[in-house]
């Protein structure tokens, strides 16, 4: 049946959060470049009082003033980015069946279409398509195009070298998944090095851009190699964990 925006929303997170592993593939360049934030801690926090929002031109700019934080904060934008989701849609069913009863693919899939942004909040995207793929194993020892955890607790590959120009291996936020565990609050404060198919390419006026590659790899024991098609851009390879792909969609 049609399911509305707020359940949809849900459904999408439970999905990304703790059923599902999650990868991406840049397909345009990425330009990193920096913005500084103002926030104001006290005030989200609510340890200011209501009186500060009665002041009146410059009183409140002063007072204001003493509540305010500023950071730079790095930003990466890319034109084209490829999101890919291995589901487990028995482990989805059970986690959300006393919610909202059982689910199938059509109801992901509608989700997924309702994603507007990507990390952060400041981190907008828009989606351009949404659609079910099937994959075939390669095998232990092959070249992949998307991101791969390379440390404990989740240490799937051995990078062996890349096919063009190079990669990086950088600390990014895991998803419960990829590291075994159930609540978003467990892992906020924690980053794995993860390999990325990227090269930097050029630094133009101080912002540096990244050219996507492919990275040969050997995967540990239990792991390997899989290639996606009908994404519509090429062949996509991923690595995923050999016991659990019967139950993945």
């Amino acid at each position: 049946m049609p399911i509305g925006e707020k359940r949809a929303r849900e459904l999408l997170m439970d999905a990304v959060e703790s059923c599902s592993y999650g990868f991406v593939r840049p397909l345009s360049p990425l330009v990193k470049t920096s913005q500084i934030l103002r926030v104001v801690p006290a005030i989200e926090q609510k340890r200011v009082t209501s009186d500060i929002f009665k002041l009146k031109g410059g009183g409140l700019v002063n007072q204001a003033a003493k509540f305010h934080d500023a950071f730079k904060h790095d930003v990466v934008v890319s034109g084209e980015m490829e999101f890919v989701y291995a589901l487990s849609l028995e482990e989805l069913n059970d986690d959300i069946a006393g919610s909202f009863g059982g689910v199938g693919r059509e109801e992901v899939l509608s989700a997924l279409r309702m994603i507007d942004r990507v990390g952060s909040t400041e981190s907008l995207c828009g989606v351009l398509s949404v659609k079910h793929v099937g994959l075939k194993e390669v095998g232990p020892r092959a070249t992949v195009n998307t991101y791969v955890p390379v440390e404990d607790p989740a240490k799937w590959v051995e990078p062996v070298h890349a096919a063009t120009r190079g990669y990086l291996i950088e600390p990014l936020y895991p998803n419960l998944r990829v590291v075994g565990m159930k609540r978003v609050e467990d892992v906020k404060s924690m980053k794995i090095n993860f390999l990325l198919p990227i090269y930097c390419s050029e630094v133009r006026r101080g912002r540096e851009v990244f050219e996507p590659t492919e990275v040969l790899v050997d995967c540990v024991n239990g792991y390997s190699v899989y290639s996606l098609h009908g994404t519509g851009d090429g062949e996509t390879r991923i690595v995923l964990p050999r016991g659990e792909l019967d139950g993945l969609v």
